[in-house]
């Protein structure tokens, strides 16, 4: 694994624990190290926040209108507890989600 991976790993792994409320002071002053020193950890860790943010958006009961088969499975996912895969449907136009490839 070169070096840009891990620091990808390590950006990631760190930003998904704070949205967690699960980092440690430890892991908050690595993550701030990286973002203070490195540019790719800082477009990492903005990609990781807009995904955060974009998910809790549409998964929020402010979202927009969404095709009847992903609010169908949207609603069966608030009540129960398996982890069935979402269907994979065309979003309208008006919703543009964008998944940069970080985890390529």
């Amino acid at each position: 694994m070169d070096q840009t991976n891990c620091l990808t790993d390590e950006v990631q792994e760190l930003a998904w624990a704070l949205v967690d409320d699960q980092a440690t002071d430890t892991q908050v002053r690595r993550l701030e190290e990286l973002l203070l020193d490195d540019p790719e950890a800082r477009r990492v860790y903005v990609t990781c926040m807009q995904m955060h943010a974009d998910l809790h958006y549409l998964l929020s009961d402010k979202r927009p209108c969404l095709p009847a088969a992903v609010e169908k499975a949207i609603e069966s996912q608030r009540t129960k507890k398996s982890a069935a895969p979402l269907p994979v449907v065309d979003l309208p136009a008006a919703i543009n989600v964008q998944f940069p490839d970080v985890f390529a």
